[in-house]
């Protein structure tokens, strides 16, 4: 084995080991125990999200219930980008093949993606097409062209983002001087990505167009121009690009451009450029979270390989590990502080929830015998589900977010029973009397962070309907006129239907 395949295997090793680590010692999100819960119900699609999340994560569930167990998809896929980028790029120069190949390792891009989310699988799939795309200019086989619109289709059961890959592909298409794709090639593509917007739209169609309601209106609601969407927007880019590649941009971009518009890795200068142009469009309107890019930017370090200098690959790694290394140090001192040190922070109940959740658990388990559980708040109820090891559920409006609760929940199931609602902030008693026989308030304490308890006795369902889930079919689940309708589970069930409630017991424990 030569020393930069030895040197380029260490490295690999090493940051796979880094992020098991952090994967195990960072606590979870509130999100990565939404998405836990997917993949403790497994299902064709669910009300904010495709389904490919929650298939991955009863995947990793089966081999654990732990932080590491659910962060392994995210630790594995990124680490699996790196391989391909290798793959990707050995044959022309293997050298330059590794250098590359490091770069990424060591970049908080790969180090620092262990948390969760639908961003997962959609990093894994979107490099998966866009290296079967390539290998399909490669060798011209229409197989290579198949399988890449399959892993379009996986791209795209895993966030709606992904037709920025599709856009990038026809815009490669129209564009490309030399090397480019046949029509049978683009139709063959077509072919693989069809049985996925075909399961999504089944899906859809089937429950009101729940997934595609929520992202197309539901969160886009407060959408307005801002220059300050946009500057942060453009600093967000400039820190997932790492100071190594600002710096190497200003100093030979005219040459590196060049470069790369005479090769045949235009394609991933096309699918990354595409993206930022469109990211930097919705910036104008809303804000742009740093992890919708994180899927594009593999890409342009893909493109890295053309820098006119080989040696200045081999420096850059060694700043990009520095700027790593010092996020780990960071987080390192962080989690090292003792956590009453951060008591006057106005996120100290935050913190205490997150790392302290099994206490509260353990002052809330007497209560469970006579009240089921529940939170204002659909991040509370995933996290204290996950450690209680039971279902948590929504109690109120809610928010946009989080919103799956409405299809595993039925309230009607639990009229005239008793409901303990867990909240961050105080409660005033009046706003549940309507919806209970009586309701009595209670503060619990857990390293000085208080928490305060809702207990309702004998649910007035009816009234709860007419009230609250009214609300919620007004605000979350109206339909444009112009969508065919499909089978309305949440109308129907509570102000259509006379089918029996659902059952409540849900597998999330472990």
């Amino acid at each position: 084995m030569s020393g930069k395949k030895s040197s380029l295997l260490l490295v690999f090793l090493g940051a796979l080991v880094v992020k098991c680590v952090l994967g195990y010692v960072v606590p979870l999100t509130t999100d990565e125990a939404y998405y836990r819960m997917f993949g403790k119900v497994v299902a064709a699609g669910y009300y904010d999200h495709p389904p490919m999340i929650g298939w991955v994560m009863s995947l990793a569930l089966m081999l654990g219930d732990g932080p590491l167990a659910v962060r392994l998809p995210a630790i594995l896929m990124s680490s699996a980008v790196g391989a391909m980028i290798y793959l990707l790029l050995r044959g022309r120069d293997e050298e330059r093949a590794c250098l590359v190949t490091i770069f990424y390792l060591l970049s908080p891009l790969n180090v620092l993606f262990v948390i969760v989310t639908t961003d997962t699988p959609l990093f894994f799939f979107s490099f998966l097409s866009a290296f079967l795309f390539y290998r399909a200019l490669t060798r011209g086989t229409l197989q290579d062209y198949l399988l890449s619109g399959l892993a379009l289709g996986g791209a795209f059961l895993s966030k709606y983002i992904a037709v920025l890959l599709g856009f990038g592909y026809l815009a490669y298409w129209c564009l490309a001087r030399k090397d480019r794709p046949s029509l049978p090639g683009m139709l063959m593509m077509g072919v693989g990505l069809l049985p996925a917007v075909a399961q999504n739209l089944w899906w859809n169609h089937a429950h009101d167009w729940n997934n595609l309601v929520f992202n197309l209106f539901n969160r886009n609601g407060d959408a307005h121009f801002g220059a300050k969407t946009i500057g942060t927007h453009l600093l967000i880019q400039v820190y997932l690009m790492t100071p190594p590649v600002v710096s190497v941009f200003l100093r030979q971009g005219g040459r590196w451009a060049r470069r790369v518009r005479e090769d045949r890795l235009a394609l991933f200068g096309v699918l990354y450029l595409s993206a930022m142009a469109v990211f930097l469009g919705v910036s104008t309107a809303q804000s742009v979270g740093l992890h919708w890019a994180l899927a594009f930017y593999p890409f342009l370090f893909v493109l890295l390989f053309l820098l006119p200098e080989k040696e200045e690959l081999s420096r850059m790694s060694k700043r990009v590990a520095l700027f790593t290394a010092l996020h780990l140090v960071i987080l390192a001192v962080a989690l090292a502080i003792p956590l009453q040190a951060w008591e006057k922070a106005p996120f100290y109940q935050d913190m205490v929830f997150l790392l302290r959740t099994d206490e509260l658990g353990k002052r809330l388990a007497p209560l469970e015998r006579d009240y089921r559980l529940a939170s204002t708040s659909y991040g509370v109820a995933n996290i204290l589900g996950s450690h209680m090891k039971c279902y948590v559920f929504v109690f109120g409006p809610g928010s946009i977010h989080g919103r799956q609760d409405d299809l595993w929940m039925d309230f009607r199931a639990i009229n005239h029973g008793n409901v303990l609602v867990v909240c961050k902030g105080p409660q005033k008693r009046e706003d549940y009397l309507p919806y209970f026989d009586s309701v009595a308030l209670a503060d619990v304490s857990v390293e000085g962070a208080m928490f305060h308890l809702v207990m309702g006795r004998g649910f007035r369902y009816d009234r709860y309907r007419d009230v609250v889930l009214r609300q919620v079919l007004d605000r979350y689940y109206a339909v444009p006129g112009w969508l065919p309708r499909g089978r309305a589970d949440f109308a129907n069930r509570y102000f259509g239907s006379d089918s029996p409630p659902i059952s409540l017991t849900l597998p999330v424990g472990g």
